[in-house]
Formats: structure tokens, C-alpha cells, sequence
């Protein structure tokens, strides 16, 4: 291999991130030159590893006949990247040599995708330390969130380097320590920039934006990190304008800020935006795709979008496995969740905490046990997820106290989980007994207390209670707001939004939704137009106001202004078209609607109850058929109700009295009224079978009351 031309491919394996390319690159490479010695194939080892490909890294190392130690290492650290733990492991016994940097490869592989107690057993096990090896062990345990033990790790720690510095801040932050952190800070005896950058990501991951600018502002010099940190900030609590400011204004910017201006806009909901970031981007990486295909999976009604990327994507790893299946299942789809999980080329422990959550939320308690007791090595995590899944029912409120007393070890979360569950099912004293019982409290286990008593409407003790925390953040404000909310209590409202330091979008919501539900929809819009990071969330909130109050003209004229209209605004719209008889604008849109979006069950019984009393029976039966022809929904019971009283209203009387009588649902009081009445209509002389008594105050039926007695109006 001549040296100019092989210093060339040199260079473009290098600089190579992307598989596609790196394909070609070897073609290339192998096009020129039989034979590839020993350096060159070590550095296409590396370049597979990095662009996520580990089966032919595996290759390209098999055919190395002299393999030297940093061959090992490379393929060692392919596996490490790709998530393939088990395969790092059997590499790292095959080694002839193994070497301190190998080492810390395996404990670095541990940290990132293994358990706890495997990157302490790990550390514990080799010969030797360094400072990287002391740098990994202390920055998982502060990612743990233990900071008892992230103290005792740092403390023993011979030769302190400024990266364990930088650890020891961002836990004490972490933590809600901000003193600490300060301490911290000022004990260093040299502040450069990687510790400057450190103290201002601290305050940006705490949610503290006033003080990360105000660090900011005193740095005595800025790099493109500080630049990305504060992208990142503003991404991170949800000020996409703000992030959009600041990226605008930067003099250069890197995949990094491109990725940090994608995230603000795909984390907050805006997938229109995103999608329009994404493509602007001039290159995009690995992280570019998972996060647009995350924001897509995030939302159940963009689920169809989600599986189209994660097909075109030309490249996968764990992350992007790890969203699909999470995304179906946030879809109410476990089943094709745990088929994709079945398809995933590599099962680390963050992909099996995604599917035994999923199954054990949508109630498939045993499977979920099933899996989780075929896992050999179980994090915190995987026990937490468990636990939280069993905490959503309350038939399994014993299971979850089993699984709690039988974890090895517990944390916040564990306990917070617990606290929740007694919450949510009115368990108050118990929740008042476990709460004083933890050995600490954090501002999760103090707002999972307040959220208790807010919903057991002890409103007077949600305050004393909030003005004993000794330091406050967004999520306690926003807890006491959304109590008070909820109690109608507008005056007080409004007081405490004034006190939050920054409200987020969260907290404007809230008051906005309070407002609405008392019927101030002037106050409300208001709101809308001050809140400077208006996400999805809060358009939906304004547009379901304007469909409850039964304003569809407001409500058509928001939606139109919509930056993204996501299943849930148009399933408002029809509730506001519906409910005051606009029976063609909403058979219009709900078509529509189906070019975008697959529509849910609330979104066809709107569609069957607004042609139903229309009078459009052929429209009612083609959405009917449609559900399980075209969508493969089941019709519930709302669904045969509605098409009962389609048919029944339009003087199909026989056709409307054999489906009563072959649906799979008894049969209640509603349907025999509606029934009823559509006999006296047409005249009909039809014997009506005994009807059982069901739930008559279901909200659908509500909806179907209000729309039968609107008058039904022109387009």
C-alpha cells in the first residue's frame, strides 16, 4: 500500500461514524489492496465498532492472523459500545494479556450497561486502579443516586482528579444538595473550564436556569461545550424559543447543537418542528435518528411515523430497539412491543426494564414476572420497574409490597413508587406512615406527599406540608399549583403561579386549565398568548376548553393554528364539532383526520354518535366496519350503543333490535330508552326484550346525551 494512499483510507476510517459509508470505505480499502496488515484491519475493527455494526467488527477481527493486544482491546470496546455485555465478557476471558487499559474497558462496558453490583464486583476484582478506573466506579454510583456511597467512593479515592470533582458537584446537584455543590466548587484549587462547565451543567440538569445563566455570565472564558450546556439546559426544561435564541446567536456549532436544537423541539412535543430540524440538518448521526424516532414513539398516536423511521434507519442500536418497544407499548400495543423485544439483536438490561415495565402496566403482572425472574443479573432499575408496574393497580397493591420488602437494595425511587401507589388508591394513613419512616426524603418522596394529599382533597395539609420543604423545585410548585387547581381555588391560583421562580409550561398549563374548567375561557386564551414555550400539552389544554365550553368555532379556528395536530387535538375538535351538531364539519374532519393519524376508540365513537343523530346511517355503519376492517380496533360497548341508536333513530328498527340482541355487552337502561323512543318515532310495534341495568353515568354516554339534544346545524 503506497503511504499517500493508505495515510488516505487511514483518514477516512477515522473520521468514519456512519455504516453506510464505512461499507464502502472497506469495498475501497479491499478494491486496492489484497492484503491489509495488521495496523489497517485494526483501525476497520474500530471503525465497525463505532458506527454500531459489531458483527463485522467481529469479522474483520477473525481474519486478523497476528492479533496484537490493541486488537483485543478494539473488539472488547465494540462490544462495550454496542451494548453486547455478554459478549465483552467472553472477549475479556479470551484475552491473552490482559492490561489495565483492558480493565477498565470491561468495568467502563459494566457501568454503562450492566448492573451496579457487577462494575463493583468488576472493580473490586482487578489487580490495580487508576484514576479512569476510579473516575468510571464513582460516576456510576452518582449515577445510582446514592449519594451516601458516592461519598465514601470519592473520600477513599488516593489522588483526586478534576473530573471526580466535576462528579461530586453534578451528585451533590443531583441530589438537591446546592450547598454542597457550592462547597465543592470553592474547595477546588483550580478552576479551568472543564470545572466551569461542570458547575453550570450541574445547575442546568437541576432545573436551576437562573443560576446556570448567572454562571453563565461570570465565565472568564466560553467554548463550544459551555455554548452546547446551555442549549442543552433550556432544551432540558422545555424552553424550546429559548434554545432556538441561543443557537441562533452561537458563531459556530457542531452535531452536538444541531442534536440539542432537535431534542428541544422533540422532547416538548413538537414534532412538525423537529422533523423540519432534522432535515435541515447538515450531517446527522446515530443520536440525531433515535431522538426523532423517541419523540415519535412518545406519543401512542405517532406510533405509525415511529416504526416507518425505525424501518428506514440504516443503522440500530440498543436505544433505537429500546424506544420501539417502548413506544408500542405507551401505544397500548404490548404485544407487538414484546414481538419487536423478541427481534432485538442484543437483550441488555435497559431493553428488559422497557419490556417488564410495559408488560406489568398494561397489567400482564405474571409475564412480566416471568421475564423479569429469567434475568439472571438484576439492576435497581429492573426492580424499580417492577415495582412501579405492580403500583398501578390496586389488586396488586400486596404483590407490590412483596416485591418492595424482597429488593436487595431499595433507593428513593423504590420508596417513591410505594408512596404513589398508597396515594393513588386513598391509602393516606399509610402513606403518612411510610413517608415518616424513610431514613431521607428527596423532592420526589416530598411531592409524592403532596400530590397524596391534594388528591384526597387535604388541601390545608398539601400546604403545610409544601412550606415545610426546604427546597423547593418546579415539581413541588406545580404539585400545590395543580391541587389548588383542582379545588377551584382561582385566587389562590394565581398567587402562587406568581411566586414560582421560572414557571415551566407545566405550571401555566395548570392555570390555564383552572380557569377554563371554572368557564373563564377569556382568562384562559390569556394565558395562552403570555406563556413564552407553548407546547403541545397546553394547545390541547385550550382546545379541549373551547370543546367542553362548546365554542367550535374558537375551537376550529385554534386547531388550524396548531403547530402539530396530534391525535388528541383532533380528537377535541370532534368532541366540539359533535357536540353541537356540526355533523358534516365533523365527518370532514374526522376523514381527515384518518389521512394523518389512525384513529382511536374515543375518536370513532364520536364519529358513530355525530352521524348516528345526523341521521347518516350509512356513514355510521361504514365507520363501524371501518374500526375492525381498516384500523383492527374491537367495537366496545359504547361503539354497539352508538350504532344501536344510529339504526334505531333511522327507522332500521329490526336491524337496530338484532344487534342488541347478538352484541357481546348486555344490553342497559340507555340503549332501552333510545331504543324506545325511536319505536314511538317510527310508529313501531316491536317487542323489546328485558334490558339490564349498566352504568349510567358513563362520560360517553354524557357525550351522546349532550349531542342528542343539540339541534343539528348546517356546515
Amino acid at each position: 500500500m503506497k503511504h499517500n494512499t493508505r495515510e488516505k483510507w487511514l483518514e477516512l476510517i477515522e473520521n468514519c461514524d456512519n455504516f453506510s459509508t464505512a461499507r464502502r470505505i472497506h469495498s475501497g480499502v479491499l478494491g486496492q489492496h489484497s492484503h491489509l496488515d495488521v495496523f489497517v484491519l485494526n483501525k476497520l475493527v474500530g471503525m465497525y465498532g463505532r458506527c454500531g455494526s459489531l458483527a463485522h467488527a467481529r469479522e474483520v477481527f477473525d481474519a486478523i492472523a497476528a492479533k496484537d493486544a490493541f486488537s483485543w482491546q478494539l473488539l472488547l470496546s465494540a462490544c462495550a459500545r454496542n451494548g453486547a455485555l455478554g459478549q465483552a465478557r467472553e472477549v475479556f476471558l479470551q484475552m491473552p494479556d490482559k492490561d489495565l487499559v483492558s480493565w477498565n474497558l470491561l468495568l467502563g462496558a459494566n457501568s454503562k450497561h450492566g448492573s451496579l453490583e457487577d462494575t463493583r464486583k468488576t472493580f473490586d476484582s482487578m489487580p490495580q486502579w487508576d484514576c479512569f478506573s476510579w473516575t468510571i466506579l464513582l460516576n456510576v454510583y452518582a449515577q445510582a443516586g446514592d449519594l451516601e456511597d458516592v461519598k465514601k467512593i470519592f473520600d477513599s479515592i488516593p489522588v483526586k482528579n478534576i473530573f471526580m470533582w466535576s462528579t461530586m458537584i453534578k451528585a451533590f446537584h443531583k441530589d438537591g444538595d446546592a450547598a454542597n455543590a457550592q462547597k465543592c466548587f470553592h474547595h477546588i484549587p483550580l478552576h479551568n473550564l472543564i470545572i466551569w462547565n461542570a458547575m453550570l451543567t450541574a445547575h442546568a440538569q437541576s432545573g436551576h436556569l437562573v443560576e446556570a445563566r448567572k454562571i453563565y455570565e461570570q465565565f472568564p472564558e466560553w467554548n463550544l461545550e459551555s455554548w452546547n450546556i446551555i442549549l442543552a439546559a433550556y432544551a432540558r426544561n422545555g424552553k424550546p424559543m429559548e434554545v432556538r435564541k441561543v443557537f441562533e446567536s452561537m458563531e459556530q456549532r457542531n452535531l452536538v447543537s444541531w442534536n440539542s436544537l432537535l431534542w428541544a423541539y422533540a422532547q416538548g412535543g413538537h414534532l412538525r418542528e423537529a422533523r423540519r430540524v432534522f432535515q435541515s440538518m447538515p450531517e446527522r448521526d446515530l443520536i440525531s435518528w433515535n431522538t426523532l424516532l423517541d419523540a415519535h414513539c412518545q406519543h401512542a398516536g405517532s406510533i405509525d411515523e415511529a416504526r416507518l423511521l425505525f424501518d428506514t434507519m440504516s443503522h440500530r442500536d440498543a436505544v433505537s430497539w429500546n424506544s420501539i418497544v417502548a413506544g408500542y407499548a405507551r401505544a397500548g400495543n404490548p404485544e407487538e412491543s414484546k414481538r419487536l423485544f423478541d427481534r432485538a439483536p442484543q437483550l441488555d438490561l435497559k431493553i428488559c426494564t422497557t419490556m417488564v415495565a410495559a408488560l406489568a402496566e398494561s397489567g400482564q403482572i405474571q409475564e412480566a414476572r416471568a421475564l423479569f425472574d429469567g434475568i439472571l443479573e438484576k439492576d435497581l432499575a429492573l426492580w424499580n420497574a417492577l415495582l412501579a408496574g405492580c403500583c398501578l393497580r390496586s389488586q396488586s397493591l400486596d404483590e407490590a409490597l412483596e416485591i418492595f420488602n424482597a429488593m436487595p437494595r431499595v433507593n428513593l425511587s423504590s420508596c417513591s413508587s410505594l408512596l404513589s401507589c398508597y396515594s393513588r388508591f386513598g391509602e393516606l394513613e399509610r402513606v403518612k406512615q411510610f413517608f415518616d419512616r424513610m431514613p431521607q426524603q428527596n423532592l420526589v418522596s416530598w411531592s409524592c406527599m403532596l400530590l397524596a394529599y391534594a388528591q384526597n382533597d387535604r388541601l390545608d395539609h398539601a400546604r403545610s406540608l409544601f412550606d415545610r420543604i426546604p427546597e423547593r423545585d418546579l415539581v413541588c410548585w406545580n404539585s400545590i399549583l395543580g391541587a389548588y387547581a383542582g379545588s377551584g381555588d382561582l385566587h389562590e391560583c394565581r398567587k402562587i403561579f406568581q411566586e414560582i421562580p421560572d414557571p415551566s409550561v407545566t405550571s401555566w398549563t395548570s392555570l390555564l386549565t383552572a380557569f377554563a374548567i371554572q368557564g373563564h375561557l377569556a382568562e384562559a386564551k390569556e394565558l395562552f398568548d403570555r406563556c413564552p414555550n407553548r407546547d403541545t400539552i397546553i394547545w390541547n389544554a385550550l382546545l379541549a376548553a373551547y370543546a367542553t365550553s362548546g365554542r367550535p368555532a374558537l375551537a376550529m379556528d385554534l386547531f388550524a393554528k396548531m403547530p402539530d395536530q396530534t391525535p388528541i387535538a383532533w380528537t377535541s375538535l370532534l368532541a366540539a364539532l359533535a357536540a353541537r351538531g356540526h355533523i358534516l364539519r365533523c365527518e370532514e374532519s374526522f376523514a381527515a383526520m384518518k389521512t394523518l393519524h389512525a384513529p382511536g376508540e374515543a375518536c370513532f365513537v364520536l364519529a358513530l354518535a355525530a352521524s348516528g343523530h345526523g341521521g347518516r346511517v350509512f356513514d355510521s355503519r361504514r365507520h363501524f366496519q371501518s374500526m375492525v376492517a381498516d384500523f383492527d380496533l374491537e367495537p366496545r360497548k359504547q361503539h354497539y350503543s352508538c350504532m344501536v341508536d344510529a339504526l334505531a333513530r333511522a327507522g332500521y328498527l329490526d336491524d337496530a333490535m338484532e344487534l342488541l340482541e347478538n352484541m357481546p355487552y348486555r344490553p342497559d337502561t340507555v340503549d332501552s330508552m333510545c331504543f324506545l323512543a325511536a319505536c314511538r318515532s317510527h310508529h313501531g310495534d316491536r317487542p323489546l326484550r328485558l334490558l339490564h341495568e349498566g352504568d349510567k353515568e358513563s362520560s360517553t354516554y354524557a357525550l351522546l346525551a349532550s349531542i342528542s339534544s343539540s339541534r343539528v346545524t348546517a356546515p
